[in-house]
């Protein structure tokens, strides 16, 4: 995770690496600088974070949740969300689309 923490202090705060790619399944790596945020997105398939370190706060529709080290939140298909990182954290970014729906 020491080089990810590198690559992230150039440019957006954040870096990421893809441990596994499938054209159905992304198991990635990302590494965000405190104050950091990943503007609202979404994702096609279904996802999970699974924070390593330190504390992310996911804003959702309705609510926010907070990660903290060691736990994990799993999101359906097409939920829009925003992620900021309140201080130096990583987490696994796991990513699966439905049976027949190929991603690059």
């Amino acid at each position: 995770m020491d080089e990810l923490a590198r690559a992230s202090s150039r440019g957006s705060g954040r870096s990421s690496k893809t441990l596994v790619k499938y054209p159905d399944f992304r198991l990635v790596l990302v590494q965000m600088k405190a104050n950091t945020v990943m503007q609202e997105h979404r994702a096609e398939g279904r996802i999970s974070i699974h924070a390593l370190q330190g504390l992310l706060r996911v804003r959702l529709a309705n609510e926010v949740v907070e990660i903290p080290a060691g736990q994990l939140l799993a999101l359906d298909c097409g939920i829009p969300h925003d992620v900021e990182a309140t201080t130096d954290s990583a987490f696994l970014l796991t990513i699966s689309w439905p049976k027949g729906v190929a991603h690059e």
